[in-house]
Formats: structure tokens, C-alpha cells, sequence
């Protein structure tokens, strides 16, 4: 807005100058000229007016053009952002779908390629269960015609050795059914009619004292098997610990161990763990040694395993996922039962 301003000041003003005098007439009247020397002090005022009319309307406009650009790139910021937002949620959405249609294609074709490899190893085993069948039931009649032969030559051997051996033991045979004939024969034939008295006039007490006398003797032999056995078990087990059996060389006992490594993408680093029995005396520090070993073996330290041992293995395993599968209740048991036995397939089992 315009303004004014008042200034006060004082300025002295020093000179001088020439003036003609005029005196009177006289003997030497006349005009001269002389010089006066003057010295005045002269006060000063300042008005100063200043119009700024012009100014503030220049200020005015450009303030209305500056809050039209703010409001213009405002507006221009929050199309570019939505813009943006928008371009960024289509490529990551055409990402996912080509990422979810890559996957779906590869699972169809390993489908497609597993089916092939599974149909046709099905058939293969098809042809061999037939030829085993047919190689059994030729080896089921070799085996049963050999059993014929050879029964048909025991036999005869049989008869033959009971013929030599009567021949040779013939009195000893003879002392033998006498005995039986003298001795067992009446106890035989006597002991059916001894019991069938006893079952007609035995009364409740008998009964009861025969059954307390063989409750207790049931007991006596029961404690006596036990103690056989006991005994038994007990000098096998000193005579095994006290043999002494020489060797050629130190010999090497083993005991199951389990050592265990996981690794999980959404961290860093592996978690191990070691399992051993828990009846050695030593379980912590076996355990610490096994995990020691393993970790701090070599990459071309691991070997393959041997065919026996990687099918034992092999059918170990099946047999367990197979139960899993078939205990399951989930609804996707059978994608998760295929994707556990893609994995194992994939990989191959080392041994130290």
C-alpha cells in the first residue's frame, strides 16, 4: 500500500557578493561597489510520497497464479500417483497370472510326462509279474517232482535203517514192549475205571481239597519254571561275559544314531539335531561327537549307498508315506503324498 515519509533537515548557506552602493552626492558621492560576505542557515522539509498501487496489484496477481500453478501441480501430482498405483497394480497382477499360468503348464506337463514314465513302467511291471508267475509255476513242479523223487528215497532209506536197527537192537526192543505189557498195560487199562470211581463217590470237600492241592502245585511249578528260567538266563549270560574269546582284531559295534538338518527359505541359516539312544551311558557327548562329524565333513567326503541298502531304504520309506497317506484325512493328502515322493525322488541319499 502507498506511503509517506517527512524529512527534516537544515542546510548553511555561506558566500559572497558584489553589490553597488549608491550614497549620497557629495564632494564624492556617487556609486560604488563592495563586497558583502554572508552566512544564513536554511531549514529543509522532505515530503516523500510513495505509490505502490501498481506493486500490490502485481503481488496480488502473481499470488493468484502461484495458487492456481500449486493447485494445478497438486492435481497434476495426485493423477501422476494414481497413475502410477494403477500401472503398478496391472504389471504385478499380469506377473502373478503369468507366474500362476508358468506353474500351472510345468505341473501339467511333469503330470503328462510322470503319467507316461508310469504307465509304461506299470506295464513293464505287468510283463514281469506275468513271467514270475509263469517262472513260479514251473519251479512249484520241478520242486514237487524233486520232492517225490527224494521222499520216494528217504523213504526207502527209512525203512531200510528201521529194518537194521531192529536187526541190531532186537533184544532191546523185545525188553521193551515186555515192559510195557507188564507194567504201563494195566495202569492203561485201569486208570479210565480209577477215575470214573473216584468222579462217583467223590464228594464237594475232596473236590475242594483237590483243587486247593493243584492251585498250590501250579503255583510251586510256576515259581519253579521262573526261577529255572532265571537261573538258566543267568549262567548263559556269566558264561558269555567270562569266555574268553580271542581276536585277530578290535572289533567295531554300532548303534542308531539319527542326525537331522533343516533349512527353512524364509530364514537364514540350518538347524541340526542329533538323536541317539537313550540307554548309553554317554548319550550327550555321542551325540555332540556325531553332529562334530557330520558338519564338519567334507563335500566329496559323502559316498553313494549301496543298491541293497538304497532299496531298503527306498521301501522303508514308501511304506510310511503310504501309511501317512492313507491316515490322513486332509483333502489334498494325495497332491501332498506325490509332491513328498517327487522330493525324495530328486534326491539322492549319501553315507559317510
Amino acid at each position: 500500500m502507498s506511503y509517506r515519509r517527512t524529512y527534516h533537515d537544515k542546510v548553511v548557506a555561506r558566500g559572497s557578493k558584489t553589490v553597488s552602493v549608491h550614497y549620497p552626492a557629495s564632494e564624492h558621492g556617487g556609486t560604488t561597489s563592495t563586497t558583502v560576505y554572508f552566512e544564513e542557515t536554511v531549514p529543509l522539509e522532505f515530503n516523500i510520497v510513495v505509490d505502490t498501487d501498481n506493486f500490490d496489484r502485481s503481488i496480488t496477481n502473481a499470488k493468484i497464479s502461484v495458487d492456481s500453478l500449486t493447485g494445478a501441480v497438486t492435481a497434476m501430482e495426485a493423477a501422476q500417483c494414481k497413475a502410477i498405483e494403477n500401472s503398478s497394480r496391472d504389471i504385478s497382477q499380469a506377473i502373478t497370472n503369468g507366474f500362476y499360468r508358468l506353474i500351472g503348464s510345468e505341473l501339467t506337463t511333469q503330470i503328462s510326462e510322470n503319467k507316461s514314465v508310469l504307465q509304461s513302467k506299470i506295464a513293464l511291471i505287468m510283463e514281469l509279474s506275468k513271467d514270475i508267475v509263469e517262472k513260479h509255476g514251473r519251479m512249484s513242479d520241478d520242486m514237487n517232482r524233486l520232492k517225490r523223487h527224494y521222499k520216494e528215497i528217504f523213504d526207502g532209506l527209512d525203512e531200510d535203517c528201521e529194518k537194521r536197527v531192529l536187526a541190531l537192537d532186537k533184544a532191546s526192543f523185545l525188553l521193551s514192549q515186555t515192559r510195557d505189557e507188564l507194567i504201563k498195560a494195566p495202569y492203561v487199562s485201569g486208570g479210565p475205571f480209577a477215575c470214573f470211581e473216584l468222579k462217583d463217590t467223590a464228594n464237594s470237600q475232596n473236590l475242594s481239597m483237590i483243587a486247593r492241592l493243584k492251585n498250590k502245585v501250579s503255583g510251586v511249578l510256576n515259581v519253579m519254571t521262573d526261577a529255572a528260567w532265571h537261573t538258566q538266563k543267568y549262567m548263559s549270560d556269566v558264561e558269555n561275559l567270562s569266555s574268553s574269546i580271542p581276536v585277530e582284531q578290535n572289533q567295531k559295534y554300532s548303534v542308531p544314531v539319527v542326525f537331522v538338518e533343516e533349512a527353512n527359505m524364509n530364514e537364514t541359516g540350518k538347524v541340526t539335531e542329533c538323536f541317539a539312544n537313550a540307554g548309553l551311558n554317554d548319550k550327550e557327548g555321542v551325540e555332540a561327537q556325531v553332529k562334530n562329524y557330520v558338519t564338519s565333513a567334507q563335500a566329496d567326503s559323502w559316498k553313494d549307498l549301496c543298491e541293497f541298502d538304497m532299496g531298503m531304504i527306498r521301501q522303508s520309506f514308501s511304506a510310511v508315506a503310504e501309511e501317512d497317506l492313507n491316515n490322513s484325512t486332509d483333502v489334498d493328502k494325495q497332491r501332498v503324498f506325490d509332491q513328498i515322493m517327487r522330493m525324495w525322488n530328486a534326491n539322492t541319499l549319501k553315507t559317510l
